[in-house]
């Protein structure tokens, strides 16, 4: 039977003047083990402030951004047909320092190509939305007027736990 993929937006909130220079998820219980088809993140030229009400990242700061996700080892992996969920015997970092405009599909910073229609897709992944999971940046924030939010769509399937 035929699933229809569900969509989640989450957000991650790196406090005003944050000095870090990796960012971790928070954690996304209703998203654990569910099978991760596919992630769009999105800039300040996409969405001018987030449902919690910050300003997001530019494109510009987000083309010195990586993302490294903590997901299961896909070549070790079975979905269990009942549930829709994923069964791993190994997990880590296997997706490293990923340039983060990989996961953008609007393309903010190009005057030649508004749209990029290939959204960054996943085989049927489980990504641990957790503090194993993090962007990491080459340069720091900087000085914020305010928080700024990360925002990931994430398409999935199976069941959540929310």
């Amino acid at each position: 039977m035929f699933r229809r993929p569900k969509t989640r937006l989450i957000e991650i909130v790196a406090a005003q003047n944050y000095p870090g220079m990796q960012l971790a998820f928070v954690d996304e219980a209703d998203l654990r083990d569910v099978q991760i088809l596919a992630l769009e993140l999105y800039s300040a030229d996409d969405i001018t402030i987030s449902p919690q009400g910050n300003a997001l990242p530019s494109y510009a700061f987000l083309q010195s951004c990586y993302v490294s996700l903590y997901t299961n080892n896909p070549d070790l992996t079975t979905i269990d047909k009942e549930s829709g969920t994923v069964v791993s015997t190994d997990e880590g970092v296997y997706i490293n320092l990923l340039p983060a405009i990989q996961l953008m599909s609007m393309r903010s910073g190009s005057t030649t190509k508004k749209y990029a229609p290939n959204i960054f897709q996943l085989n049927s992944q489980a990504i641990q939305f957790n503090n194993k999971s993090a962007f990491v940046f080459t340069q720091a924030l900087g000085n914020t007027t305010g928080p700024i939010s990360f925002l990931i769509n994430v398409t999935y399937q199976g069941r959540s736990k929310g």
